[in-house]
């Protein structure tokens, strides 16, 4: 209805949301024609699979809160062609591209639980080992321990790793370098491994 008066500027939220996937690419080929009409169409979509009838692209991904809860909006992560965004993000479909986000959330989200601030680890068995492998753990162990995380009060139980002492500051700073080393390495490894040409 909205269209008998040719809007110059459309903004939909979520137009193919409960469509069957020829009703969404026949929404999807409505706008591309509107927009060659010479109207702006802004869409708000989650679905990935015509992004490339769009001149642009706008990408946002969540922030968080120290204890992992998402923000009220978002940080830019792409904007341009729809061709120059899969380049960017080096994967070869839009899906690939929001797998990645998920798996980049969901990493996020376990460094701030195992680090020790947002939830108490040391009496939590099998959680609390397992952190020592994040370096998110390590690094406010040290910060902690800068401050003297212990008498400040938090709220918190006392972590043995916060402890203000020189001893436990450095034990928390060589397993954040020595983290960070691995992760170096392996990080190394993996990008020559996928190196074109003759594997070593």
């Amino acid at each position: 209805m909205e269209l008998l008066t040719k809007p110059s500027l459309l903004f939909l939220d979520e137009p193919t949301s409960g469509l069957d996937p020829g009703s969404s690419k026949s929404v999807w080929e409505t706008m591309r024609a509107l927009a060659d009409d010479g109207r702006t169409v802004i869409v708000v979509t989650h679905e990935v699979a015509h992004l490339d009838l769009c001149d642009r692209v706008l990408i946002l991904v969540p922030l968080l809160e120290a204890d992992g809860t998402v923000i009220a909006g978002g940080r830019v992560a792409y904007y341009g062609p729809p061709a120059g965004g899969l380049e960017f993000f080096g994967k070869p479909d839009w899906a690939g591209v929001f797998e990645a986000f998920q798996l980049l959330v969901g990493l996020t989200l376990s460094q701030i639980v195992l680090s020790g601030g947002a939830r108490q680890l040391t009496q939590l068995m099998g959680l609390n080992q397992l952190s020592y492998v994040f370096p998110s753990r390590w690094a406010y162990a040290a910060t902690a321990s800068t401050l003297n995380l212990d008498t400040i009060g938090a709220g918190l139980v006392p972590d043995p790793r916060w402890r203000h002492t020189p001893a436990t500051w450095f034990l928390d700073m060589g397993m954040l370098a020595a983290l960070g080393m691995i992760i170096i390495l392996v990080t190394w490894w993996l990008l020559i491994r996928s190196r074109p040409g003759p594997k070593r």
